[in-house]
């Protein structure tokens, strides 16, 4: 069994394709607003897997992690930390997604939150991705 000491996700909502088939003719159609989530194992930001879901219900992304870890046959006692961005659905401390997975476990996980505010705070507004405008940019 893999070992897993800190797993961080993030979720995206976008547009996938998909097909049908009927007779012998493939029908593609978009799907909007289905929900895709990276795994990566820290240390060391190896890429475990993704997930898709149609919607991303707090509750359903615990679910699906956890089918992860069995399906791929990690041993989910292992795990101390949990990362993701600070979203209400990630971070909310009744029914968030890393609190759901602390209540499955049954023990309490560490969270790795961004601090964003303090980084605005330190180095001003994010100007984009690709923008280096606040001091802490300025100073790399």
């Amino acid at each position: 069994m893999e070992i897993v000491k800190a797993l961080y996700f993030d979720g995206q909502k976008d547009k996938s394709l998909t097909h049908n088939k009927k007779g012998d003719k493939y029908y593609y159609n978009t799907i909007s607003e289905k929900e895709h989530i990276s795994l990566v194992k820290e240390p060391g930001s190896i890429y475990l897997g993704h997930l898709a879901l149609l919607f991303g219900a707090a509750i359903l992304i615990k679910d699906v992690i956890l089918d992860f870890y069995n399906r791929k046959e990690i041993l989910i006692e292992s795990l101390i930390a949990v990362g993701c961005d600070g979203t209400n659905d990630n971070t909310e401390t009744n029914a968030g997604i890393i609190r759901l997975l602390e209540i499955a476990i049954n023990r309490p996980l560490q969270w790795f939150i961004p601090l964003r505010h303090l980084l605005i705070q330190l180095n001003g507004v994010i100007q984009g991705p690709k923008a280096f405008s606040g001091a802490i940019e300025k100073s790399i």
